[in-house]
């Protein structure tokens, strides 16, 4: 409410904060990442937050948590130190599912979005059954994607690639989801990380110009190549998805920033 009446009313020298939580961890007094056990999140936490009412709740992060399947996140050398591997690629389990279902129902509280940042493709496949099935009584609930990408990559079943300037990894999302991101008047936060942003061609790309301002021109097209992947994708499907495009830098992240900026 309070958002829509700071648009509405073009407040001036106002900052507006909106706060989430990452990761579904945080739910938990303990939780095992190295293997599926029955682990419960406490169920006060998620009372908490449905008072508080974050605008959105990020379910997955860099490891196994209990509640869903993620993705590849860290630099190869950083998975030396700790190993992220059990656990990628999994789906939601049961005790996600209901999480989900909880912050999602405004009859229990304020409603509180999901974000699908470093779910597993499996994951946020069965996240957007949950959608459907809202869809059909009439609620149309919108897509979080915080911090993030495209891949390049027409669909998780299909797997063709279309753009290899793009970081081709399941972190990514896929063509067909920046449509059901768009459609669900959802927020695509392109993040501000080289690794993620792009292939190991894109970036050897960048680094021939000596030249500042060439390198620079170079370096930018990294984030480029992914505005400009929503955009065709969506084109082919006529929707516009310029509304929907935000900055989700994760500068409060461990990122190797773009280069020069």
């Amino acid at each position: 409410t309070e958002l829509k009446y700071f648009l509405e009313t073009k407040q001036k020298n106002t900052i507006l904060l909106l706060y989430n939580i990452e990761g579904g961890h945080n739910l938990f007094h303990q939780v095992n990442t190295d293997s599926i056990t029955e682990d419960k999140i406490v169920e006060e936490s998620v009372d908490f937050i449905k008072e508080k009412a974050p605008l959105y709740f990020t379910l997955a992060h860099h490891f196994y948590n209990q509640l869903s399947g993620h993705c590849e996140s860290l630099p190869k050398k950083m998975q030396n130190l700790r190993n992220q591997s059990f656990g990628i690629n999994k789906d939601l389990r049961t005790q996600g599912k209901e999480l989900i279902e909880k912050l999602l129902n405004k009859e229990t509280g304020n409603r509180v979005l999901i974000d699908i940042k470093h779910m597993s493709p499996l994951a946020r496949n069965s996240y957007y059954k949950i959608l459907d099935n809202y869809q059909s009584k009439g609620e149309k609930i919108p897509i979080i994607f915080s911090h993030g990408g495209t891949n390049g990559i027409s669909s998780y079943t299909e797997g063709i690639v279309n753009n290899n300037l793009l970081h081709n990894k399941e972190i990514g999302l896929y063509d067909d989801e920046i449509i059901r991101l768009i459609k669900s008047d959802g927020l695509f936060g392109l993040n501000l990380d080289e690794r993620v942003m792009s292939s190991d061609l894109a970036l050897k790309e960048t680094r021939k110009y000596k030249c500042p301002k060439k390198r620079y021109k170079a370096t930018s097209k990294l984030l480029w190549n992914n505005i400009e992947q929503i955009v065709k994708t969506c084109a082919k499907e006529k929707l516009n998805p310029w509304n929907n495009i935000c900055i989700g830098s994760d500068y409060d992240g461990i990122i190797n920033p773009i280069n020069g900026f």
